[in-house]
């Protein structure tokens, strides 16, 4: 038995089953699973040879012609289509399809790349590894810029407010908070979108240049956040309106928490958080990258302390202005 066979795409060829299409296509040819072939005989099995059904590879890429990758192309434009699998179905590949009866029978969206990284016969081309680079330059953006708010009171308003500065920056803003999801100015879900699920919607939407998350403590305690890293982490402050709800029952519980939102912004990005608020010194033991301190009180010494960095950024109200 062939190392290199395994049940389905495990491996790199898969078993050849004899299974009744197999079977009726020996009985066409006279024969049965029983029969004894002659030395040297070969009995076909099956009418195709596609690699999922036991058949093999073989590199052709330097043999294809130019007018078959267009025709190739073509087919993947006329489908919308950025990635596929072209099956052409010719007597020989290096010659164009019109001029040999050939053609195209099949525009696959999701194609396997199995005989490509494993062929039977030349060598293996990283696919994979195109389609990636076509999906991901090389210096281009891989991810929308995300920003995340939560805390006790004002997280809903805070994320309208976010959300509002960035519209008008033309941005086209995908938002989440206890009022629902929304795309631009379109509420797509109504009710409370404040967890992880809701993040995935907004971040999964190709429309969306920006993500606007209220993050609410019941998601971070059942499922975590719906991101990896945010580029700006708010955290307004902690209070003990909602306490004995999730098995929270302390300010510490709940900063311990909340502090995932802080923690979870890439080292370049910002933590912005509320000096008057009695837990941000805990916080600021747990922030990993920058920080954006807030005051209603200017001669708040954890403010003071934060502004005497010139590098620091800090809003504070004065006379009644930002």
């Amino acid at each position: 038995m062939n190392h290199l066979r395994g049940e389905d795409h495990e491996k790199p060829l898969t078993y050849i089953k004899l299974d009744d299409i197999a079977i009726n296509y020996l009985k066409a040819q006279g024969f049965s699973p029983d029969s004894v072939i002659e030395p040297g005989q070969s009995v076909c099995l099956r009418q195709n040879g596609n690699i999922s059904t036991g058949g093999t590879a073989k590199n052709c890429t330097d043999e294809i012609h130019p007018k078959n990758v267009y025709y190739a192309k073509a087919a993947a434009q006329a489908m919308g289509l950025d990635i596929a699998g072209i099956d052409f179905a010719t007597e020989d590949i290096s010659c164009p399809i019109d001029i040999n009866a050939g053609a195209i029978i099949e525009v696959n969206a999701a194609p396997g790349l199995r005989m490509h990284l494993h062929p039977c016969e030349g060598k293996p081309i990283e696919v994979a590894e195109d389609i990636l680079k076509m999906m991901y330059p090389d210096n281009s953006s891989c991810s929308i810029p995300i920003v995340t708010i939560t805390g006790t009171n004002g997280k809903t308003t805070t994320t309208r407010l976010i959300r509002h500065t960035l519209s008008i920056m033309g941005l086209n803003v995908g938002m989440t908070s206890t009022s629902g999801i929304y795309v631009g100015e379109e509420c797509i879900q109504k009710g409370d979108a404040t967890g992880p699920v809701s993040a995935g919607i907004i971040l999964s939407n190709k429309a969306v240049d920006a993500a606007v998350l209220e993050t609410a403590r019941g998601g971070i305690v059942r499922k975590g956040l719906g991101y990896d890293l945010a580029d700006v982490g708010v955290l307004i402050n902690i209070s003990d309106d909602h306490l004995g709800i999730d098995g929270i029952n302390t300010l510490e519980e709940l900063a311990h928490t909340k502090a995932l939102v802080i923690e979870a912004v890439k080292p370049n990005g910002y933590a912005v958080l509320n000096a008057d608020d009695s837990m941000t010194p805990y916080m600021l033991n747990r922030v990993k990258s920058n920080v954006i301190m807030f005051s209603r009180i200017i001669t708040n010494s954890l403010f003071k302390k934060h502004c005497k960095n010139p590098k620091n950024i800090a809003v504070f109200v004065k006379d009644g202005f930002i």
